[in-house]
C-alpha cells in the first residue's frame, strides 16, 4: 500500500528562523497525533502538507503527488485550522453550503451534504440557522470541522481539534475520528492535550523546534528511551524484601520504599532495562510468597514520554 504522507529532507525558513527543519516522514491511513510544545513548527508543517506553504527545501507528497500548486489534490485533503475564519454573518448552514458549492457540488448537493455533515459533527438543529457570531466556542469548532469534512476528503488534518469543546463535544469528536479513521480516512491530529491522543491513537510525531524527536507507537519510543530511567511502582506486602532482592539486578539504579497506603506499602523501582525487571518480576513473587496487588508504571504514559522529548 502507497503512503498517505511522504515529506524528505522537508525544511521551512521564515528569514532567520527555521520553523521546519530538514523533516522525513512517512505516514499510512488511520489516526497520527502530531504533538508539540507551541512553536514546535506544527502549523507549519500542516501548511506545507496542505499546500498553502511552499517548502523551502525538501520535499512534501500526499498520495504520491506534491502538494504545491495542485488544485486536484486539494479536493482529496480537507483542513480544520486551529484559527476562526468565518463570514461571521453566515449560519452554519449557509457556511458549510457554500464550502460544498466551492469544493463543485451542486446546489441540490451542497444543501444535502451540508444538512448531513452538520449532523454528524453534532451542532444543535436549532443553532444552525443562527449567525455564526453568535456562536459560543463550541459551536464554532463544530462548525469548522463540518466545513472539513463537506467534500468527504481522503486526508483530513485537524488543528487543535478539541478546542472549546466541553466533555461531551470532546468524547464525540473523539468518536468522529475514529469512526473516520474505521472508514479508510487518514487523520493527522495537531494538539498538546496528551490524554486525548492516548484516547485516540498510540501512532505519534513529536516535533521540538522544527526537527523531528520521535516517530512511531508510544510504548516502542518509550523503550527506545535508553537515557531516560523508567520507573516501576508495585504494591506488597513485603516491598523491603522485594527492594533487596531488585537493588542488585543489573540495570536497576535506584528502589524505593514508600509509606504505607490502605493497608499495603509500594515499592519503585527505576531501572533502565525495563523489559529484564518486568521479566523477573513474576518469578521473584512467587518464590518469595510476597502478594502484589498492584503493577503499574507512571512512565508509561504519553505526558512522560512528551516532557522527556522535548526537555
Amino acid at each position: 500500500m502507497s503512503l498517505v504522507l511522504r515529506s524528505r529532507g522537508l525544511s521551512k525558513w521564515y528569514g532567520e528562523v527555521i520553523a521546519v527543519n530538514d523533516l522525513d516522514l512517512a505516514i499510512d491511513t488511520g489516526i497520527t497525533a502530531l504533538l508539540g510544545p507551541n512553536g514546535a513548527g506544527k502549523s507549519t508543517l500542516i501548511g506545507l502538507v496542505t499546500g498553502q506553504l511552499r517548502a523551502t527545501r525538501g520535499t512534501v507528497e500526499v498520495f504520491g503527488e506534491p502538494v504545491w500548486d495542485n488544485p486536484a489534490l486539494n479536493a482529496r485533503i480537507g483542513l480544520c485550522h486551529q484559527y476562526d475564519d468565518f463570514y461571521e454573518d453566515m449560519t452554519a448552514r449557509e457556511f458549510v453550503r457554500l464550502m460544498a458549492r466551492l469544493s463543485g457540488f451542486s446546489r441540490a448537493d451542497s444543501r444535502r451534504r451540508a444538512d448531513e455533515t452538520l449532523e454528524r459533527v453534532g451542532l444543535e438543529a436549532e443553532a444552525r440557522d443562527r449567525k455564526i457570531r453568535g456562536y459560543s466556542k463550541g459551536m464554532r469548532q463544530r462548525t469548522k470541522i463540518a466545513q472539513a469534512l463537506i467534500h468527504d476528503p481522503d486526508l483530513l488534518l485537524l488543528d487543535e481539534p478539541m478546542t472549546g469543546l466541553d466533555p461531551v463535544g470532546r468524547h464525540e469528536v473523539t468518536r468522529l475520528i475514529q469512526d473516520l479513521a474505521a472508514a479508510g480516512k487518514s487523520v493527522i491530529v495537531s494538539t498538546h492535550i496528551l490524554h486525548e491522543v492516548e484516547a485516540l491513537t498510540e501512532r505519534i510525531l513529536v516535533l521540538a523546534q522544527g526537527r523531528l524527536v520521535a516517530d512511531g507507537d508510544l510504548h516502542e519510543i518509550r523503550e527506545s528511551l535508553e537515557n531516560h530511567p523508567y520507573a516501576i511502582r508495585v504494591v506488597c506486602d513485603r516491598p523491603r524484601r522485594l527492594a533487596e532482592i531488585f537493588v542488585a539486578l543489573p540495570g536497576v539504579s535506584e528502589v524505593e520504599v514508600k509509606d504505607e497506603t490502605a493497608g499495603a506499602e509500594e515499592l519503585v523501582i527505576r531501572t533502565k532495562r525495563a523489559d529484564l525487571v518486568f521479566a523477573e518480576l513474576p518469578r521473584r513473587l512467587r518464590e518469595e510468597g510476597i502478594r502484589a496487588t498492584e503493577i503499574s508504571s507512571p512512565d508509561d504514559n504519553l505526558e512522560a514520554v512528551f516532557d522527556f522529548l522535548v526537555s
